[in-house]
């Protein structure tokens, strides 16, 4: 992912510079933007979330799941759900249910769920959807 990343940049600009959540935050720039690969676990959302006091910008590659860790705002979110369908989301839209069958959206706007300090879209919303399809 980065190697691609390093290759779409145009070559005004600066080859970015690789750093993991171990690193001190000092060779950190308030001009430049973070890439955040696959954070897994509230340790890696947080060490990132953590990066935005940094950071122009932090963007998330593959976050497991989203894990619906606060202070993120998911740019695009594709869940697939058992061949049925998938939940999208492709920001500034909301999140989205997509039958697989019709190939086509069914609902605009999923109920959300918090708990433990994590909101994510309800996926017993989306799965009772998607099967009465």
């Amino acid at each position: 992912v980065l190697v691609e990343l390093k290759a779409a940049l145009p070559s005004s600009v600066k080859t970015p510079s690789l750093f993991s959540a171990a690193e001190t935050n000092s060779a950190l720039r308030m001009s430049e933007v973070a890439v955040l690969v696959m954070p897994s676990d509230s340790r890696h959302w947080s060490a990132g979330m953590a990066l935005t006091l940094c950071y122009r910008g932090v963007v998330v590659v593959s976050g497991a799941i989203y894990n619906g860790f606060n202070g993120f705002e998911p740019a695009f979110y594709l869940r697939p759900y058992s061949g049925r369908g998938f939940l999208l989301r492709c920001y500034p839209r909301v999140f989205e249910v997509w039958s697989a069958k019709r190939a086509t959206c069914i609902q605009r706007g999923v109920a959300m769920v918090s708990q433990d300090g994590m909101t994510r879209p309800d996926s017993t919303q989306v799965t009772a959807l998607l099967q009465a399809e």
